[in-house]
């Protein structure tokens, strides 16, 4: 019991920050900073028009950015689709990545880092569509709070399936959790496929870095914490809102997850340990305690997924998604025992992704 309490009161903390956080309100009249665009790839061939047809539309002047694209051996028509849009947007550039690491897309930021021009960078995925004011919602927060780290929202576009439907509410709880952890001046998570930082600084940064295998996202958030902590913020605007797609079967989604679990035991900063360390027990209390005192476990369960409705209902509102309740109430009974499954699988094996296979 004992256990639930501490959970919901964790919940109850990321709820304050959730609501305390400002609303990020773009400013238009600010001289625009020139900012250099990030995006590594690999094979997406699939979604590549439409992530480059919604950074032909960004509301920002040409002059004033570039984008970046890290071809990280690419075997499709990836490269080949870049270069007809080269035309239409001239600000448009091909690198090729250089592997010094275990991690493909690590290395592939660091290329484009060292290739940009301007001082300021965000990074953002090959998968994803950009909204029309981004560039300008970065540009106001960082001139109105002189950020050297932005972090910004990521919604998933879905089909009703349930799987889809499953990552939609994950998704939703964990953009939750962010932007409540910078609402008390915790910052704990973010996500590389909308996130913005200081070239000079991340440079200097770099000899902190951890060579695991997933990305160095909130690894580089944890650094810009410990050094520059009131210099960190959090876009919170739909304006800025990055929309992917969500995996469309079960063995990527739990590939994916295990790729994300497999950095977690790296991560240095107190507060997010305690707050993993408390999330895994109360997963294995609900998993293993069904075991023993089902009836009274699935109460305590019940209990937990009304909590956690709570985080959600808010963000969902606040990325303005709809949400439905059938379908938010079995993703909670089924998330202990995924997410058990997924640590497990993490802490002993490797996984696969993008058509290779990485080891812990």
């Amino acid at each position: 019991m004992i256990v639930i309490i501490l959970y919901s009161l964790m919940i109850l903390l990321f709820i304050v920050g959730l609501i305390r956080l400002p609303k990020t309100e773009i400013d238009k009249t600010i001289p625009q900073k020139k900012i250099s665009i990030l995006i590594p790839f690999r094979n997406e061939e699939n979604t590549l028009d439409a992530l480059l047809k919604s950074i032909q539309h960004l509301e920002y002047n040409s002059d004033n950015f570039e984008i970046l694209l890290i071809d990280d051996e690419s075997t499709d028509a990836s490269v080949k689709i870049i270069k007809r849009w080269q035309d239409k947007i001239p600000n448009l550039k091909i690198l090729n990545n250089h592997r010094v690491s275990n991690s493909p897309k690590k290395d592939a930021i660091q290329v484009g880092v060292r290739g940009a021009q301007f001082d300021f960078i965000i990074t953002t995925d090959a998968d994803c569509i950009l909204p029309k004011n981004w560039l300008l919602a970065y540009n106001t927060i960082i001139h109105q709070k002189q950020s050297l780290f932005v972090a910004g929202p990521i919604a998933l576009k879905t089909q009703k399936n349930f799987v889809e439907q499953y990552q939609k509410y994950d998704n939703l709880s964990l953009i939750g959790v962010t932007i409540g952890s910078f609402g008390i001046k915790h910052p704990m998570m973010c996500n590389a496929a909308n996130m913005g930082f200081d070239k000079n600084v991340y440079l200097q940064m770099q000899s902190h870095q951890t060579n695991i295998t997933s990305g160095d996202d909130v690894f580089t958030l944890e650094n810009f914490v410990k050094q520059f902590p009131k210099k960190v913020h959090y876009l919170n605007t739909t304006e800025a809102l990055v929309v992917t797609k969500a995996e469309n079967n079960w063995k990527s989604v739990i590939q994916q997850r295990i790729r994300w679990a497999a950095k977690s035991t790296h991560y240095k900063s107190l507060f997010t340990k305690t707050i993993g360390l408390l999330v895994l027990i109360t997963q294995l209390f609900i998993v293993f305690g069904l075991m023993l005192k089902p009836l009274f476990i699935f109460y305590l369960l019940l209990v937990k997924i009304g909590i956690d409705f709570v985080i959600i209902i808010i963000t969902s509102k606040k990325l303005k998604q709809k949400i439905s309740i059938p379908q938010y109430v079995l993703t909670g009974i089924l998330y202990p025992f995924l997410n058990t499954s997924i640590g497990i699988k993490a802490l002993f094996g490797g996984y696969h992704w993008k058509g290779r296979n990485f080891k812990r």
